[in-house]
């Protein structure tokens, strides 16, 4: 292992070759990703300003992290608590299951699908273009829905009425007086 420092004062070990050597023993890992604090204004930040599709992609950026992913937790803590936030995590994690299974596959990097599609042109093997067109194509729809949600300011009632979180949204509730809202969004890999 080698000791290395960002010069922000973060020291990281980088273990020989990106390889686990046996005998370590990999300990739970937990990541959390926030869609930041409250301006100097005091107003939080939205999904107008912050836009959901980019929260997620760093979402799943440390979900497909080289990591075993029976010890990988992603928390995403939204400051603003807005229903879209949330449909999107919903979607990502949908998402999810077929994208860490084809960065698995196919060593992608980077592992934000959002700059991975852009970095890339199409691979030229059969197997994967045909694994890239497909993944493409989910991501591509997740992204569509994400946005037409924000965009809209609403989203689809078939999700609304499927997930109890969202029944949390109500009259009562407001950016700056609510409860704590949790959505466990389990992923089968």
């Amino acid at each position: 292992m080698e000791k290395m420092g960002d010069g922000h004062g973060l020291v990281c070990w980088e273990l020989s070759y990106g390889l686990v050597f046996t005998g370590f023993l990999l300990k739970p890992l937990d990541g959390t990703v926030s869609t930041g604090a409250p301006s100097r204004t005091g107003s939080h930040r939205d999904p107008k300003t912050e836009q959901p599709i980019m929260v997620i992609n760093t979402v799943l950026s440390v979900m497909a992290y080289d990591y075993p992913t029976e010890k990988l937790s992603v928390y995403l803590s939204d400051d603003a608590a807005h229903d879209i936030t949330f449909y999107a995590l919903i979607e990502a994690s949908h998402f999810a299951e077929h994208w860490i299974p084809y960065c698995k596959k196919f060593y992608v990097e980077p592992r934000s699908p959002g700059a991975y599609f852009q970095s890339i042109s199409e691979p030229h093997e059969a197997e994967e273009a045909k694994g890239f067109l497909a993944i493409k194509k989910l991501y591509e729809d997740m992204e569509n829905g994400i946005i037409t949600a924000a965009k809209l300011g609403r989203i689809p009632e078939e999700v609304r009425s499927k997930y109890k979180g969202f029944s949390q949204w109500d009259s009562f509730f407001s950016q700056r007086d609510h409860d704590t809202i949790l959505q466990v969004c389990p992923i089968n890999i």
